[in-house]
């Protein structure tokens, strides 16, 4: 399994707020699916509903390099607030 996880701050000049960039994220424009996702999830910053990390999850670091590489999500990328990105895969899992 690996992980695409995505830095976002918003406002921009397109996107005012969170509510405004999770319709949009909802409607999966990119085609998350469609590139083999099987779960994402949205972590917010306390007191900071605009700066926020999504992970999306893949079944291989290469389906999740193909979903980053992939040209329609770098532009919506330009308008949405999206800083740095990177592919993780998990080195260790411990339940407390």
């Amino acid at each position: 399994m690996a992980t695409l996880m995505i830095e976002y701050q918003l406002p921009t000049g397109v996107v005012p707020d969170f509510a405004e960039w999770k319709q949009v994220f909802d409607s999966d424009p990119v085609g998350r699916k469609a590139h083999g996702a099987t779960r994402h999830r949205i972590d917010q910053e306390p007191g900071d509903p605009n700066h926020f990390l999504v992970s999306i999850e893949f079944p291989s670091v290469e389906q999740a390099r193909g979903f980053l590489d992939e040209p329609m999500l770098r532009r919506s990328w330009e308008v949405s607030g999206a800083g740095r990105a990177w592919v993780l895969e998990e080195a260790e899992a411990v339940a407390y």
